[in-house]
C-alpha cells in the first residue's frame, strides 16, 4: 500500500459523514485552510456534495475524500506543480507547492 492509499483510508476512518471545513482543515494537517475550502466552494471547485446548516457548511466524507484525491499528484517531475498535494515517499508525508 502506498503512502497515499495509507493516508486516504485512515482519514476516511476518523471523518465523520458530515463536517465542517475547519474539521476538514485540522484532520488534514491544515494542508488546505477552512478559507481556501470556502473560496474552492465559491469558484466551482469544491466537494460537490455540501449541506448548509445556518452559516456553516457541511462537506459529506466521501465527496471531500474524492475532492482531496483529485488535488493530489504524484511527484512526476513532468506535472506542473501548483495549489495541488503531492505524495514525496523519500521525504515529508505530504507538501504543498
Amino acid at each position: 500500500m502506498f503512502g497515499d492509499e495509507i493516508f486516504f483510508d485512515q482519514l476516511r476512518k476518523e471523518l465523520p459523514p458530515v463536517f465542517t471545513r475547519e474539521f476538514a482543515s485540522e484532520k488534514i494537517g491544515r494542508i488546505f485552510s477552512a478559507k481556501s475550502m470556502s473560496n474552492a466552494d465559491a469558484l466551482g471547485i469544491g466537494p460537490s456534495v455540501k449541506v448548509r446548516i445556518g452559516k456553516k457548511i457541511g462537506y459529506e466524507r466521501d465527496s471531500f475524500i474524492q475532492w482531496l484525491q483529485g488535488k493530489m499528484k504524484r511527484n512526476d517531475h513532468h506535472v506542473k506543480k501548483e495549489n495541488n498535494i503531492y505524495y514525496m515517499p523519500d521525504s515529508t508525508s505530504f507538501r504543498m507547492f
